[in-house]
């Protein structure tokens, strides 16, 4: 019984290990795309329109890229949506 527990949780634990890493790469990615376009916005559109929009791009970078280095966030957020889905359900 130990060992079957014991696989279990060694499976488990790579599982996780590997969607962690895949998520925090696709949001690192996600977050300089964010940032580049911010850029870009800022210097092609006029002014006060290119400021705003290059801000707002470039602040929702950040927040996906912090995101990406606190995982655990994303993580928490998905089972306590799932958790809920599942006692609405009941």
């Amino acid at each position: 019984m130990t060992a079957v527990l014991l696989a279990a949780d060694i499976t488990m634990g790579a599982v996780v290990n590997s969607v962690t890493k895949a998520l925090a790469a696709t949001g690192k990615a996600l977050s300089n795309g964010l940032k580049e376009i911010g850029a870009k916005l800022g210097s092609m559109l006029p002014r006060l329109t290119g400021q705003v929009a290059g801000f707002l791009f470039k602040t929702a970078g950040s927040v996906i890229g912090y995101l990406a280095d606190h995982t655990w966030l994303l993580i928490l957020a998905a089972v306590v949506l799932l958790f809920e889905k599942y006692v609405k359900k009941r």
